[in-house]
């Protein structure tokens, strides 16, 4: 990211008030944005509604050297108390177009909307993701799945605009996918758009099998408490069911459900799931979630990783575990 070398000689803020006009908001609260619920508030929030207002945002936060991060349904993500010192940009790129078996879908599509305008146009291939929170852009990034699919595995290429500025077509090769990772995760890389390559099918049959993975997901899942989805990866394992072992099944195993912190509590249906259980803080969620990681390694030797962001003032940071 860039650096301020000199004084501006307009504040960042008149800057981007002159660009943005009423699109943008200052000091921004992040946490309504989000399924956790959780977080303080940013400096600066733009909603990008085309490709063209992402990359003019974006080329902003650079121009007047500021941090920024690219913000899709907020649904594998846990926001700081503290906020972020920058630019945080919204993608709200939703189009969605078909062309034969193949479709191109915006960054900010809602990923379970996605998967019933493919079953509502005859195309199958998307019924796994049925009930995933958050939006493609998120997906592809974090190479999202359940049943031993993975979104990955559709792409068949992703436009990008590379920390550069530049746009540029990639394939699936480059995006690096495997389990929860792309190497978008590493290369800055923003998507603006991806195609996925899907199959014929009959819109009631793919319909009816979307709803049986939403009635299963909802049975574990929360629907009215705030979480993020699972907060820990499940280990690679060849010798495992689907080369995994559950993260939820080794929390299970050291009672966590019986845990919580504050406002942060484990969801009763899933073990690997954080919920905001009422005026959660993130400082909250994250005590409870270095308690279980330590009862997992002590109890069973196993070391669990996070599986969401963590947003910092300063940026998404690695994982620093304080046991």
């Amino acid at each position: 990211m860039a650096a301020v070398h000199k004084p501006l000689a307009v504040p960042p803020v008149e800057i981007l008030k002159s660009r943005f006009r009423d699109e943008l908001k200052v000091n921004e609260p992040l946490g309504p944005y989000t399924t956790f619920g959780i977080g303080g508030p940013a400096d600066f929030f733009v909603r990008a509604r085309t490709p063209e207002m992402l990359v003019w945002a974006y080329n902003s936060a650079r121009e007047l050297g500021l941090r920024y991060f690219i913000l899709g349904g907020g649904s594998n993500i846990l926001v700081g108390d503290d906020g972020f010192r920058g630019l945080v940009i919204r993608s709200e790129l939703t189009e969605m177009l078909r062309d034969g078996d193949r479709v191109t879908v915006g960054s900010g599509v809602k990923f379970d909307a996605l998967v019933d305008w493919a079953a509502d146009h005859n195309l199958e291939g998307l019924a796994f993701a049925a009930g995933i929170a958050g939006s493609v852009g998120g997906a592809i990034y974090g190479n999202a799945g359940c049943y031993g699919r993975e979104i990955g595995d559709l792409v068949v290429e992703a436009t990008l605009m590379t920390p550069s500025g530049e746009l540029k077509i990639a394939d699936r090769e480059y995006c690096g996918f495997r389990y929860r990772h792309s190497r978008l995760k590493d290369s800055g890389d923003i998507v603006l758009t991806v195609t996925l390559q899907l199959r014929p099918g009959d819109r009631e049959q793919v319909r009816k099998e979307a709803d049986e993975h939403r009635q299963h997901r909802a049975l574990r899942h929360p629907t009215n408490d705030c979480s993020a989805g699972c907060f820990f990866k499940n280990i690679e394992d060849a010798g495992a069911p689907h080369g995994k072992i559950a993260a939820g099944q080794l929390l299970e195993q050291v009672g966590a459900k019986t845990e919580r912190e504050g406002g942060a509590a484990v969801h009763a249906g899933h073990a690997n799931i954080l919920i905001n259980a009422g005026g959660a803080t993130a400082e909250e969620v994250l005590t409870l979630a270095r308690r279980l990681r330590r009862k997992v390694k002590d109890k069973l030797g196993y070391e669990l990783s996070r599986e969401i962001i963590y947003l910092g003032p300063l940026g998404p940071e690695p994982e620093r575990w304080e046991d």
